[in-house]
């Protein structure tokens, strides 16, 4: 029997909750202002069978009722960007943090978008997008498109659209270098990608707390132009590296170990 055609012609009831899931199902996963009830979406919303990622638009499951995950449904908003700063070094296995605000650089514009508890934030910068170093992931075996673990961190301290918080980001980096998931050399090299001596003074502050040295290729940029980089409400300056940090290095230094 072709259950189906039995649904489309009402011979067999389904709920209009029921069909509407359906609907967006075959849609899905993500579809912007879908041409259904309000109150129906709304119903779906409140029992977490799909997800209002904004305004008009909803994260809809697979066909076997699983929801796309948040680092896959920030792809689908964003298919030309990738996934930086905490959110990809935590998709790298660096930090188990709870990441709770999550950016992406795009080409593109995008609106941001909340998944439960969590937000996603688009960041355009074209150039950044076209040079930056990205590789691929599985979460939850679906492809999730992220910077790579330089890139990563080179983002964090340039873009920094939700601010960097540098003793945690101190002791990831630290692991990151131990690790070898990062080097020094490639970090200076993700950096001259897309240059920025602000950027040059926020790394080389972290690289130093992280390993104990100064790098000379990022001190020199970092002296390259006169004038201090601001960072905080209450900087407290950090010479040689030209950079107000919002703590004294040593309670960084404390708080990252």
């Amino acid at each position: 029997m072709d259950l189906t055609n039995l649904y489309e012609r009402n011979i067999i009831a389904v709920p209009q909750q029921e069909q509407a899931l359906a609907w967006l199902i075959e849609n899905g996963p993500l579809v912007e202002e879908p041409p259904l009830p309000m109150t129906v979406l709304r119903n779906l919303v409140r029992h977490e069978r799909v997800l209002r990622l904004r305004r008009g638009l909803y994260l809809a499951p697979t066909a076997e009722g699983r929801l796309p995950s948040l680092p896959r449904a920030i792809n689908s908003v964003d298919p030309d960007g990738y996934i930086s700063g905490h959110g990809a070094l935590s998709l790298h296995d660096l930090t188990d943090q709870d990441i709770v605000r999550w950016y992406s650089v795009s080409a593109g514009r995008h609106a941001d978008i909340t998944y439960g508890p969590y937000s996603a934030h688009f960041v355009l910068s074209p150039r950044r997008r076209e040079h930056a170093s990205t590789t691929t992931v599985l979460v939850r075996d679906e492809p999730v498109v992220v910077a790579s673990v330089s890139r990563a961190f080179v983002d964090e301290v340039t873009l920094m659209p939700f601010g960097v918080d540098y003793a945690e980001t101190t002791r990831i980096l630290r692991y990151a270098v131990d690790t070898r998931a990062a080097t020094p050399d490639e970090l200076v090299a993700e950096l001259e990608l897309t240059p920025s001596i602000a950027a040059a003074r926020r790394l080389g502050s972290l690289l130093e707390l992280a390993t104990g040295h100064k790098d000379a290729r990022l001190l020199e940029l970092a002296h390259s132009t006169s004038g201090m980089t601001r960072v905080g409400a209450d900087p407290v300056a950090v010479y040689p590296w030209r950079l107000y940090l919002p703590e004294p290095p040593a309670r960084i230094l404390g708080a990252s170990r």
